[in-house]
């Protein structure tokens, strides 16, 4: 007999709190939405999409957002709208209890910006996403350029590429280099370019010195950049930082120096 009445109150709790979370849900769809607040994640890059921007893809849903009841908000069609602009990587909008409207949206972050042997440009996301290069906003990012003879398809992803051409294998190439470069806090102020010889093997240039950095693949990529920022800490100090012309990394445990 207790067992049973203890399951009829938990029954009858459980019911309690479900018709309550239903009205509540029916009371909020009644808040009329007073205001629009809109937030870009860029992780510290550069800005490559505007509020008014985001704003302008919100009205092509609903032209008048401001005053309309919450319950009446498309919030899945607002978020998929978002989520079919190029710059945006994910989108959250929701209406709260104070009739706001929140948008959070998370930018696309460049990766490096990639030439084509034609002379396409596009942007690389940090997960491999090609993107379009933005008309009103810039970003000081690394440039992969060379051999690349892809065409640079949006929505294409360099990281899932199954296609066995070198061209496409030389991108991925560039791409994992980049993202060690990205990751290195010394290395990614001082690197803007890789380069992709016709073999597939990375050729890396520097801002501020002339010299060439021979990298060959990704193959031991950190190990590589540790034996090259290591050389630039002890050995370039000493003897000058364009003393050398090429500086060779693709022989194991050696920075191989020409001058």
């Amino acid at each position: 007999m207790k067992k049973a009445l203890n399951i009829f109150i938990w029954v009858l709790l459980a019911a309690m709190l479900v018709a309550g979370l239903g009205y509540a849900w029916k009371e909020q769809e009644k808040i009329q939405v007073n205001e629009m607040r809109i937030r870009i994640n860029h992780e510290g890059s550069e800005a490559l999409i505007s509020e008014k921007e985001v704003e302008s893809v919100i009205k092509k849903v609903h032209k008048k957002p401001i005053g309309m009841k919450a319950g009446k908000v498309n919030v899945k069609e607002i978020e998929s709208a978002l989520g079919r602009n190029p710059f945006i990587a994910d989108a959250n909008v929701f209406v709260n209890l104070d009739g706001i409207m929140s948008v959070d949206v998370m930018q696309r972050i460049p990766l490096a910006r990639l030439q084509n042997k034609t002379g396409n440009q596009a942007f690389v996301d940090l997960n491999g996403n090609i993107f379009p290069l933005s008309q009103g906003h810039s970003a000081r990012v690394l440039v992969i350029s060379g051999h690349i003879d892809i065409p640079l398809q949006t929505g294409y992803n360099v990281f899932n590429a199954s296609d066995s051409l070198r061209s496409y294998n030389s991108l991925h190439t560039a791409c994992l280099i980049a993202l060690e470069i990205y990751h290195h806090p010394g290395l990614s102020a001082m690197i803007g370019q890789i380069y992709m010889d016709e073999k597939g093997d990375a050729e890396l240039f520097t801002i501020t010195t002339n010299h060439t950095i021979v990298f060959g693949d990704e193959s031991n990529a950190s190990d590589k950049f540790a034996r090259l920022w290591l050389f630039y800490k002890r050995a370039l100090p000493a003897n000058g930082w364009n003393t050398y012309r090429i500086i060779n990394l693709k022989f194991e445990n050696q920075v191989v120096c020409t001058k």
